[in-house]
């Protein structure tokens, strides 16, 4: 009588404590659930008004089955699938025996609108045994800054490629003109040899710099896939400056 005495305090101090631990993640998660993975009973603890706006429930047993009828009626369709496909109890028990923590991002519908959650799942082993600890949180305001950041990397990516090609534009005109200028020039100097070289020279410099605008230009594919390569060698400043 005395053992289980003390077998019935020692549980229930174990679970005042996973209960207190529990209550004071709820301020800052969406949810936290505490689960025996032995007998898939479950407690629930929320400090948020919208998750009790779901419809889950806060208690009770066989929490995997539970949760993926639940998850048929609240999950974003585009992500059911995929978190249907995952939350089944011995795939995610294995790879928290392998890993001792589990996260996914999804999105749940609420009131008609997708909010995105961050789930937690981690293995708490001890000698009171094993507890499933599953935290979620609401990371739509992230999940918001984080779009808007890549919008306006996004935007910026393009403005620039927009200025580049503009001024790429701009710049290949010149040597376009010297080279036609410079044509129509020896055409009608053929009876003026010095004056024909000189032209020919110019058109010869104009395509070399041509040659290498357009270099720059592909180069810019090479520069966004990551293949960019540097060539090494000596060069005359006084020539490229010219």
């Amino acid at each position: 009588q005395l053992k289980a005495r003390e077998a019935y305090e020692a549980a229930h101090t174990a679970s005042i404590t996973y209960g207190r631990v529990a209550q004071a993640l709820a301020g800052d998660y969406f949810s936290i659930y505490v689960i025996d993975p032995e007998t898939d009973r479950f407690i629930e603890y929320s400090a948020d008004s919208d998750y009790d706006a779901l419809g889950i429930e806060k208690s009770g047993e066989d929490f995997f089955n539970l949760s993926r009828k639940n998850m048929e009626r609240v999950a974003y369709p585009e992500d059911k699938d995929r978190f249907l496909g995952t939350f089944q109890k011995e795939k995610l028990m294995s790879i928290l025996e392998r890993d001792g923590s589990f996260t996914m991002k999804y999105r749940l519908l609420f009131e008609d609108e997708p909010i995105y959650v961050s789930m937690k799942a981690t293995l708490l082993n001890d000698k009171d045994g094993k507890h499933l600890i599953i935290g979620t949180n609401n990371i739509s305001a992230q999940m918001k800054r984080e779009e808007e950041y890549r919008a306006k990397v996004a935007e910026a990516k393009t403005n620039a490629r927009n200025d580049f090609l503009a001024n790429m534009s701009h710049d290949i005109r010149t040597p376009m003109n010297a080279i036609v200028g410079y044509t129509n020039i020896a055409k009608n100097h053929l009876d003026d040899p010095d004056r024909m070289l000189d032209a020919l020279d110019k058109i010869g410099s104009s395509s070399h710099f041509l040659l290498s605008l357009i270099n720059d230009i592909l180069d810019i594919s090479k520069i966004e896939s990551g293949k960019m390569q540097l060539s090494y060698g000596p060069c005359d400043l006084s020539e490229i400056f010219k």
